[in-house]
């Protein structure tokens, strides 16, 4: 009974976080990748709805294995501990993720930049 609660708790939760996450890379993180590749936007709209793809893909899975792991709960309060520890490791994750796409963006960017100078 615990565990259900938890379960759809973290899903309604870490969902739409995923989500909407999801939704602000890509609509705004066509111009990092704009800025990559200016010759062809087609391209550049291919690249982002590639990366979202491939960051429903790992957080989808991550949260797969969040559940799979999960321990047998046994009271409200090892509800709110396991649901909180979750979001917490799926936040870091896509946290980590926004800010080493954007690093490899900056380092391309430079790249970019010292060669056409």
């Amino acid at each position: 009974m615990y565990n259900l609660t938890a379960y759809i708790t973290y899903l309604i939760v870490v969902v739409t976080a995923i989500l909407y996450v999801g939704h602000l890379c890509y609509k705004y993180g066509h111009v990092y990748i704009a800025q990559i590749i200016p010759e062809d936007p087609q391209l550049t709209h291919q690249v982002n709805k590639i990366l979202l793809a491939g960051y429903y893909l790992l957080n989808i899975g991550y949260g797969i294995y969040a559940i799979s792991i999960w321990d047998r709960l046994h009271d409200l309060i090892g509800v709110i501990e396991s649901v909180m520890t979750h979001l917490a490791y799926i936040t870091l994750i896509l946290a980590a993720m926004h800010y080493f796409n954007m690093l490899v963006i900056n380092i391309i960017l430079k790249q970019k930049s010292n060669t056409n100078n």
